[in-house]
């Protein structure tokens, strides 16, 4: 045949299952068109001849009716050992019969009758191709058609010779892993591997695809595979389909550097949120969207696309359950606003919070009601919050002011301590003061003139006076702490002008913290003048009748009855 004028060979539906290796050798160098559709072909060293081929442009294979055994089986050893040994045994009938077509022996049978050393590591099992050595295809063929042709591999590392692919179509097989990378197919622009029950794709497979236009990857199980690296290289995509493919979520840099993309489409999955960055996608006309579980778009992606440079972008939201309803009302306005990037609005349903749906065509009267509805509700939602805070405010508050002194009291107890103030606590404290003396500044006088001669002077007491003895630029309430905690005892000198000073309650409420914390008797009370007891705070009656007190009194016996009293009560530990 290779004296032949023959540019097209249609060998469609038969039941062939192997060629002869010399069969591509001796075609016509004219043959442009091959065709072998629906037929039964096993895997052959034929193919590897193939490359002979060197005018073919266009080679359909595809839906074959039935698998195709591994390329590196024991059988396909057997067919490379058969026809190594006719070359040896009688090479001048095979050069005889390609001598007619002096250029096409393709670069493999040359290798085959050279150097079989290629094979040496090939294992019998089930892998394809051991990506050690490149694979020669006609170097004309633009156009292969592999679909719907049984084929059950995994791609490994591949590296094919000198050709002009440019349209490789291999959907409706079953290439289950594409590990890669794939290189040498410089020319290839439109890949079409939908279909194939693919569920892992490498980050590297595409990386030398440098002319691809149009890729096709629908249909398979890329859910948990996709990478930010993984279309990195395909800086000429145009093109991208990844609809039926189980995604859930897409990595945030997926699609980074696509600047030529014009469609995308993410159809037909599980997506309820877009999480993906289209930045750099520049020119696309058309995002799909379509049949997922997007209930809204959230407020980022809405910035992405008012942000967009690709003025003439179109998105596909049908076959989504969008939601009407108050927490949607953000969306829904903005959706009503860019009704021009959507391309079928006119067959949006949304489900209101009634479990109706309603058509998105009249969207603009569906945003009123919401806003009507939403109106009342948002009334009742800021009601109800308002009463939890106030709730909660006022409980903080009441727990505050429960335990309002003891809060004071620790505060300044670790301020104090902080500031070098007060020392550690030790079992056996020595006490700076014997008595820190609160009084009113009214009751001034007999603490001045009668205790200080008294017990100062006469007893060998040392007492702790405020207007003496407290720190100046200090904070009252820390002088205060620190003047109960330096002394054995706090001596209250009980009036009713005592009552009415607040600094007076002040360090009554520190002396009791005092007398709590550490345990000892600090307070020590002594009454000045008579006050029925329904004037008296309740904690200074408690105090009264838990400890004796000390009556003041102007007469002149019952004075020193009382001085002796009190002397004996502030030593008293």
């Amino acid at each position: 045949m290779s004296g032949m004028v023959l540019e097209e060979l249609h060998i469609d539906d038969n039941r062939i299952e192997i060629l002869d290796p010399r069969v591509p050798i001796l075609m016509p160098q004219t043959l442009k068109v091959v065709s072998m559709r629906e037929n039964m072909f096993l895997f052959g060293l034929y193919i590897l001849t193939m490359s002979s081929m060197t005018n073919l442009q266009s080679l359909d294979a595809s839906s074959s009716n039935k698998s195709i055994a591994s390329p590196f089986s024991v059988q396909t050893e057997a067919q490379l050992d058969s026809l190594l040994t006719d070359l040896e045994t009688n090479p001048r009938m095979v050069y005889d019969e390609i001598s007619r077509s002096p250029n096409s022996l393709c670069h493999v049978t040359n290798s085959l009758k050279h150097d079989t050393s290629i094979f040496d590591d090939i294992s019998t099992g089930d892998i394809p191709w051991p990506g050690n050595f490149a694979i020669y295809i006609p170097p004309n063929v633009t156009h292969a058609n592999f679909s719907n042709a049984k084929l059950s591999y995994t791609i490994p590392a591949m590296r094919f010779g000198k050709n002009r692919l440019k349209s490789l179509d291999g959907s409706y097989n079953f290439f289950t892993r594409l590990t890669g990378p794939v290189t040498g197919l410089h020319h290839l622009e439109f890949l079409d591997g939908s279909h194939n029950y693919c569920e892992f794709l490498s980050t590297h497979v595409f990386d030398d695809f440098i002319s691809l236009r149009i890729l096709n990857i629908s249909f398979n199980y890329l859910g948990y595979t996709l990478h930010n690296e993984t279309f990195r290289k395909l800086f000429k995509l145009e093109h991208l389909d990844l609809s039926n493919n189980k995604l859930s979520s897409l990595p945030r840099d997926v699609f980074k550097g696509l600047e030529n993309l014009q469609y995308l489409s993410v159809g037909s999955n599980y997506l309820n949120t877009w999480n993906a960055n289209i930045e750099d996608l520049r020119k696309l006309e058309i995002l799909d969207l379509s049949d997922n579980l997007i209930e809204q778009l959230d407020v980022t992606f809405r910035n992405q696309i008012d942000d967009s440079k690709s003025k003439g972008l179109k998105i596909r939201l049908d076959k989504n359950p969008w939601k009407c309803t108050c927490e949607t009302l953000s969306f829904l306005k903005w959706l009503d606003m860019k009704r021009n990037r959507v391309y079928d609005l006119q067959d949006l349903l949304c489900t209101g919070s009634d479990g109706s749906q309603k058509n998105m065509t009249k969207l603009h009267d569906i945003i009123i009601q919401l806003e009507k509805s939403c109106a009342s509700y948002t009334g009742v939602v800021i009601g109800v919050l308002s009463l939890i805070m106030l709730v909660l405010i006022f409980t903080v508050m009441g727990i505050v002011y429960r335990y309002r002194w003891k809060l004071r009291y620790l505060y300044y107890v670790a301020r104090n301590r902080h500031r070098g103030y007060l020392p550690v606590e030790e079992e056996d404290q020595e006490f700076e003061f014997d008595a820190f003396i609160s009084y009113a500044d009214e009751d001034r006088e007999l603490v001045v003139r009668d205790m200080r001669q008294r017990l100062e002077e006469m007893q060998g007491l040392k007492l702790c006076i405020h207007h003496r003895d407290f720190l100046a630029g200090e904070a009252i309430a820390a002088n205060i702490l620190n003047a109960v905690k330096s002394s054995r005892k706090t001596m209250i000198v009980l009036s009713r002008h005592f009552l009415r000073s607040y600094w007076c309650k002040y360090e009554v409420e520190m002396a009791k913290m005092e007398s709590i914390y550490t345990g000892r008797k600090t307070l020590l009370v002594v009454v000045l003048e008579n006050i029925p007891v329904k004037d008296l705070p309740h904690d200074i009656v408690e105090l009264m009748r838990e400890d004796s007190y000390v009556e003041y009194t102007d007469d002149q016996d019952g004075q020193e009855v009382f001085w002796h009293n009190l002397e004996r009560s502030i030593r008293r530990v």
